[in-house]
């Protein structure tokens, strides 16, 4: 396609969409109707655009121009309650479900490390001893690990624990910007932690309590860290393989929908944090505690698979762009 030419042929056009959205205040009935015609086409005119490789700022200006568009003709017609049933239904589960593969590799290698190291740790008293002495190793098994999930208030320390795990996860998706090389790193750290706890709650045959403890809160909180981490690898990997689109616009498309996961990922870590303050350290038996936490990882998986697979048949992506291309219906 001749770019210069399709420009000349169409900027009357976005020059007067660009007029009519910028004083949308005070059109006229004839000039609303105007203004919905125009946005149809110039929408029409950015899928050409873009699906013959033009113009990367070209591009740009008129995928702006159709977002200011739609806002001017779509936005006071939508409450605020259907973008928010919108996000959790679709974008949100489309972008977790579409990294499926990522996550589940994710999770797979945290376990393998986690087991390897505990296994290790527990067989090894040499081990043991270079981490800690046995009067540590002792008050750790018999008293901390228990303790740190009781010894400040229920509340403070749900909150305190959803920032902490929100922070983590967020650092997953920045890594992304570094191709997402620290976030095999950081999946490590975290799976040496836990391998060095249960190695050592198992060499005192207390792998009860420490499963007991960690598995209620700890199914959804290391799910929320291995999606984080699958998303955040995902958009690095688009750096080194775009597809058949421009690296560019994958990178961007990518980029916008991973946000929606930073954003669910806030809701997913608030029950996990709840979880953690009030039912990890309640008296409810081991099975009851365990159970709840079983429920609650049960219950997110399959909202993502049901929601997530039908957005995808839908041929949703979780790009908030998708939606200026779609003419707006009466």
């Amino acid at each position: 396609m001749d770019i210069d030419a399709f420009i000349a042929a169409h900027r009357q056009a976005w020059d007067r969409l660009d007029h009519l959205v910028k004083n949308r205040s005070s059109l006229t009935g004839a000039e609303v109707d105007e203004l919905v015609d125009l946005y149809q086409r110039v929408a029409t005119h950015l899928s050409i655009v873009r699906s013959s490789a033009g113009d990367p700022l070209l591009t740009g200006r008129l995928s702006a121009l159709v977002a200011r568009a739609r806002s001017a003709v779509t936005g006071a017609h939508t409450p605020a309650w259907r973008e928010l049933v919108r996000f959790f239904t679709v974008s949100f589960p489309v972008v977790a479900y579409r990294a499926r593969w990522w996550w589940l590799a994710s999770g797979l290698a945290f376990v393998a490390v986690s087991w390897a190291i505990g296994a290790w740790v527990a067989g090894n008293p040499d081990v043991q001893a270079s981490i800690f002495t046995e009067d540590e190793i002792t008050q750790l098994v018999e008293h901390d690990f228990a303790d740190y999930y009781s010894e400040n208030p229920a509340a403070s320390f749900a909150s305190a624990v959803w920032i902490n795990n929100a922070w983590v996860s967020a650092l997953m998706i920045i890594y992304s910007v570094l191709l997402g090389l620290p976030i095999p790193y950081a999946l490590y750290a975290n799976a040496e932690n836990v391998g060095v706890s249960g190695g050592l709650m198992a060499s005192r045959d207390k792998l009860d309590i420490f499963f007991g403890l960690i598995m209620p809160h700890g199914l959804l909180e290391l799910t929320a860290v291995f999606l984080a981490a699958a998303v955040g690898m995902r958009l690095g990997w688009t750096v080194i393989d775009p597809g058949p689109r421009r690296r560019v616009e994958a990178l961007a498309e990518q980029g916008r929908a991973v946000m929606s996961v930073a954003l669910g990922l806030v809701v997913v870590l608030f029950v996990s944090g709840l979880i953690e303050a009030f039912v990890t350290p309640s008296g409810l038996p081991t099975w009851a505690r365990v159970g709840i936490g079983v429920l609650a990882e049960a219950v997110f998986l399959t909202y993502v698979i049901v929601f997530g697979r039908r957005a995808l048949h839908e041929n949703e992506t979780g790009d908030i762009e998708r939606a200026p291309d779609v003419a707006p219906t009466a």
